[in-house]
């Protein structure tokens, strides 16, 4: 039988009897169009279907902004070949009857993946557009001109794939009436605290075009440079006219 990845969405009232399944990563949580979310997996084996299910709750957990809870499981059918299989999977939205923006968090094996997500009325094509795949890398030295403004940096976290290290940094922008874009920059120092700090300072390029509405986007910065032979590290992510995020790496 082929190898296959298979990925299902089902509404469960609540997550805490959901059985843990087997043992699988993922990472490179991201919009994948209207209603649609993509993330990678990776787990072993090679000889039968890996089926992962996606378990979205109905109960929305108050907070600002709500949030949507999540977990994904994989049933890999008794599957114990020694092969590592990655790839992306993408899974439908249910219609919870809310609308507006909420955080989506997924519980994947031991990991907690997090993004800001426009559901209901607000969830149009601009919404759900991830303009920074495959990630960016980071440009050495400061920038010279910092872009246009940014609405919002809302989260930032570090996750480990067969690709390296990413920095996901979740934040919100004016919508670009053309193409926009981004750029990451990292002067190559740390700021002597314990543990060290290094900034990372992100650029959104709208080239002074902006239009109606606002866009939620994961950005996803590859990080493999700035974390070689470092220990436990802060890094502070910074935008214009917007408050930082920070993330500790350990």
């Amino acid at each position: 039988m082929a190898f296959e990845l298979n990925a299902r969405t089902v509404v469960v009232d609540g997550l805490q009897d959901i059985d843990d399944g087997d043992g699988f990563s993922a990472f490179a949580l991201r919009r994948a169009g209207i209603g649609k979310i993509a993330l990678d997996v990776t787990s072993g084996g090679g000889r039968k279907p890996h089926d992962y299910t996606l378990h979205v709750s109905r109960m929305i957990k108050e907070a600002a902004p709500p949030i949507i809870e999540a977990k994904l499981t994989l049933d890999k059918h008794g599957d114990r070949g020694k092969a590592v299989k990655s790839g992306p999977l993408t899974f439908d939205l249910p219609d919870l009857g809310v609308s507006g923006s909420h955080v989506f968090e997924l519980q994947a094996g031991l990991d907690v993946l997090r993004m800001v997500i426009e559901v209901g009325a607000g969830a149009d094509e601009s919404a759900a557009t991830v303009p920074s795949s495959p990630p960016l890398a980071i440009a050495s030295g400061v920038p010279s001109d910092l872009g246009d403004p940014l609405l919002s940096l809302d989260s930032a976290e570090v996750v480990s794939g067969i690709n390296g290290r990413t920095l996901l940094v979740g934040l919100s922008h004016q919508r670009a009436c053309g193409e926009a874009s981004f750029k990451a920059w990292w002067d190559g120092s740390f700021l002597k605290s314990l543990p060290p700090r290094a900034s990372v300072v992100v650029v959104y390029e709208a080239g002074g075009d902006l239009c109606e509405g606002r866009v939620d986007t994961t950005l996803q910065i590859d990080v493999d440079e700035l974390l070689d032979n470092q220990g436990e590290l802060y890094i502070d992510v910074h935008g214009r006219n917007v408050q930082s995020v920070e993330v500790l790496v350990r």
